[in-house]
């Protein structure tokens, strides 16, 4: 509110003795987002019709005027799924349908191969590395045997993993 207070004063003179055009619109810019702020209102709330005023509420660069991240959904959302499930450790979406889970090696795999798996062509799922006491092995091939006490790192459609995990 003191950012638009102030800009009201330095450009109100301008915009009421003289024919500054530009003055004039600035004036009446700063006066509408004053009068929604008065209001409880955002700034994000105030909607200009013409390209000038669209242009100069811009070039403002007032903070309550930028989109918002809405954090605590995001934040919600992973809590739900990392604590839906004990073998579920970590989880990053990607986009809106594939994602990256930290698991536990499910108790059939182990001592099973990568490649006697077959997982890629069963569970249409990436194992991206294998994580065993805090040391992170990228280098998964066919030969890659699981053991008991090692977390792994997948990537695939959040459907191929929820199926696959049992999540």
């Amino acid at each position: 509110m003191e950012t638009i207070e102030s800009r009201i004063q330095k450009v109100q003179k301008q915009a009421q003795t003289g024919g500054d055009k530009a003055a004039k619109q600035t004036y009446e810019v700063l006066v509408r987002y004053k009068e929604a702020l008065e209001q409880g209102k955002s700034a994000r709330t105030v909607q200009f019709e013409s390209k000038d005023e669209q242009k100069i509420a811009k070039e403002l660069f007032l903070l309550t005027s930028k989109p918002v991240m809405y954090v605590e959904k995001m934040v919600a959302k992973w809590a739900t799924i990392r604590y839906t499930d004990d073998h579920i450790l970590d989880y990053m979406e990607v986009d809106a349908s594939h994602a990256i889970f930290e698991v536990e090696v499910p108790k059939e795999w182990i001592g099973k191969t990568v490649g006697k798996l077959d997982i890629r062509k069963k569970y249409d799922i990436n194992i991206m590395a294998v994580k065993d006491d805090g040391k992170v092995s990228m280098a998964i091939s066919a030969d890659t045997c699981f053991k008991e006490d090692v977390t792994l790192l997948v990537l695939g459609e959040y459907k191929a993993i929820k199926k696959c995990f049992c999540i």
